[in-house]
């Protein structure tokens, strides 16, 4: 049983080539990482600062947009979602307080990937008896040994890269069977150069993809 999303879309406003440049990322422990900064600045931007983070999001050319979310400093991203809160922050990001500036958008190309057993998680949610060959039923499924099908693993793999010209994502579900106002004067610098999230929603607002990245690369 497969269940598979593949995501491509171009930035509204394009990187310029031109204006990236290497730096330096630092992870969580402290190890630096040189990595390629994509840089722009916007007018107008809506950022915003909830607890423990700054926000700042691009928007793309199919109405979705990506969002990104730079821990302050001494915070971790699993610290701000080790709070049962701060899932609000994705759910519901007009829950922070906002306002309109222009923004200097430094973010690194990335390319990052995580692959999941969600095995445990189905099990703790009480779904248990797909992966009991004693109790499982598909037969709405199958008229072939019906009876004798169930869940052997139940994995998600996800992979999501940016770059100058937008962001291209895709993952995958196996089941195996055995508009702006005038920007003010403010500006405001975000640079990701540290361990941050991201969300990338589409036009009706849906979240498509999620995820944290430690490292560039």
């Amino acid at each position: 049983l497969y269940n598979t999303i593949y995501y491509k879309a171009a930035w509204q406003a394009e990187f310029f080539g031109g204006a990236t440049a290497e730096d330096i990322f630092t992870a969580a422990d402290g190890t630096e990482q040189r990595a390629d900064f994509m840089h722009i600045s916007i007018e107008g931007e809506d950022v915003a600062r909830g607890e423990g983070y700054r926000r700042a999001s691009l928007y793309l050319k199919d109405g979705g947009r990506m969002t990104f979310y730079l821990p302050d400093e001494g915070v971790t991203p699993e610290a701000l979602l080790s709070d049962g809160s701060a899932v609000d922050f994705f759910l519901s990001p007009e829950s922070a307080e906002s306002k309109y500036m222009t923004i200097d958008l430094s973010v690194p190309k990335f390319d990052v990937s995580a692959d999941t057993d969600l095995s445990g998680a189905l099990r703790a949610l009480g779904v248990t008896d797909v992966f009991d060959a004693g109790k499982a039923d598909f037969s709405p499924l199958t008229d072939d040994k019906a009876d004798s099908i169930f869940l052997s693993q139940a994995k998600h793999s996800a992979r999501v890269t940016i770059d100058e010209e937008g962001v291209v994502a895709a993952a995958y579900t196996v089941m195996v069977a055995c508009g702006a106002a005038l920007p003010p004067d403010e500006r405001v610098e975000f640079t990701l150069d540290r361990p941050f999230l991201f969300a990338v929603t589409g036009e009706s607002g849906e979240i498509l993809f999620a995820g944290i990245v430690n490292t560039p690369a």
